[in-house]
């Protein structure tokens, strides 16, 4: 893996061994959390494949010259030519998506390690309970996220209830996943709105009120994603049109049927099925259709928060729902957004390595961008006005999905102590 420049960069992909460009920036999170599986990816294929990296803060020229207008982005080369991209790929998209560039050039893809690479949130083999059948740890727990500082979008009910640095399911005594889908509630919320965060605090407050002191709630997340997930208004099913989709998500959920009825399903099982979501036709929806089915095709408790992510990102998107705003549209604001951008990029030139300097160009390039953006409302103001119509359409829904949870699981948990 090789660090490159824009002197050395079309010397570096370049040669009849493929080469992999990771389009990446050091305060990028999730191209942080990409590393070690592109690092799996350079082990697993030795020396038939190359790993470039480009910075987009030391060399953003380079990431302009190819369109990336996101990261992280991947990008594979062979001989000089672009053969394929991907943007914020899932380790096993990532993964079968060289796959199927290696087939495409007829070279050798078999791979050697496993498409999965997610951890499933630790739960403890031993039965859940609650606050170790404690009423004061409980109201410990309760004090500190009454009195976390709103409206602190990093107050994340998982951080605050068991206190500093304590871990989770030792103290409040539930799945890990149950905290997921806590922390998710939090997230929805609008920071910039303090009415909507004293909403999302309260509703969170009476969740945890609800959990009964010393029982076992260890079915209860499972029983909310899977309703969430297929019987909910937002229900997945009611999203997908294509047969293809629609018959792959009744093989996702016959496994999650056979985890409901506690019987093992092999890994092997998972991961035929992530695959076949990776390769679904992306022409019609943009590829959330895939997207959605390859998460939703792990355990269910496996990833919370990330399913009901894709669940809210199907509802906001709705257009059935909400006619008044399209596809198309959020792609010609996206396309104005990161034109102002990097316009005051390129007027501002590239950002100063001084961390003062760097705060001041970053203040500076907002400021503009701000001001190119009041322009284009005045000079289109049906379509941003209409934007700001979808904003508030997709703020209410995010609400409402938060309210469901809310009343689900305390409606799960009171039933727990009767």
């Amino acid at each position: 893996m090789i660090d490159t420049d824009e002197s050395s960069f079309d010397q570096n992909v370049q040669g009849e061994v493929p080469v992999l460009v990771d389009f990446w920036a050091p305060w990028c999170g999730p191209c942080r959390a990409l590393l070690p599986h592109i690092e799996k990816i350079e082990e697993e294929y030795g020396d038939r494949l190359k790993i470039v990296k480009v910075n987009i803060e030391d060399w953003p020229a380079i990431s302009a010259r190819f369109n990336v207008r996101s990261i992280p982005t991947l990008i594979l080369f062979s001989n000089g030519e672009e053969q394929g991209r991907v943007t914020g790929p899932t380790p096993g998209r990532l993964k079968v998506s060289v796959e199927q560039w290696f087939s495409e050039l007829g070279l050798d893809a078999q791979g050697t390690a496993a498409l999965s690479e997610v951890d499933a949130p630790k739960q403890k083999s031993q039965e859940w309970r609650s606050f170790s059948g404690d009423e004061a740890v409980k109201a410990a727990c309760l004090s500190r996220w009454e009195n976390a500082k709103v409206p602190s979008i990093s107050n994340a009910p998982a951080l605050i209830l068991p206190g500093d640095g304590a871990d989770f399911q030792d103290v409040v005594g539930v799945p890990a996943a149950l905290g997921a889908i806590l922390d998710m509630m939090w997230i929805l919320q609008d920071s910039s709105d303090p009415s909507t965060l004293d909403l999302v605090h309260q509703q969170i407050t009476h969740v945890v009120r609800a959990i009964p002191v010393g029982v076992d709630t260890g079915s209860v997340p499972f029983a909310f994603l899977y309703d969430f997930v297929y019987n909910s208004q937002w229900n997945i099913p009611h999203y997908l049109n294509d047969e293809t989709a629609v018959d792959l998500l009744a093989q996702v959920r016959a496994l999650h049927d056979r985890e409901r009825a506690d019987q093992a399903v092999p890994e092997a099982e998972w991961e035929k099925l992530q695959r076949e979501a990776i390769l679904l036709d992306q022409a019609d929806d943009g590829g959330r259709a895939s997207q959605a089915l390859e998460e939703l095709a792990h355990p269910l408790c496996q990833q919370p928060a990330m399913l009901i992510s894709k669940v809210v990102d199907m509802a906001i998107r709705d257009f059935d729902v909400y006619p008044d705003w399209s596809r198309e549209d959020g792609a010609l604001v996206l396309l104005a957004n990161r034109e102002d951008f990097d316009a005051a990029r390129e007027k501002l030139g590239d950002k100063p390595k001084d961390s003062a300097e760097a705060e001041r160009w970053s203040k500076s390039v907002d400021e503009q961008t701000r001001q190119a953006r009041q322009n284009r409302r005045l000079a289109e103001p049906e379509l941003w006005g209409r934007y700001d119509a979808w904003l508030v359409f997709r703020m209410k829904v995010r609400l409402n999905i938060v309210r469901h949870i809310a009343e689900d699981l305390i409606s799960r948990l009171s039933s727990l102590g009767k």
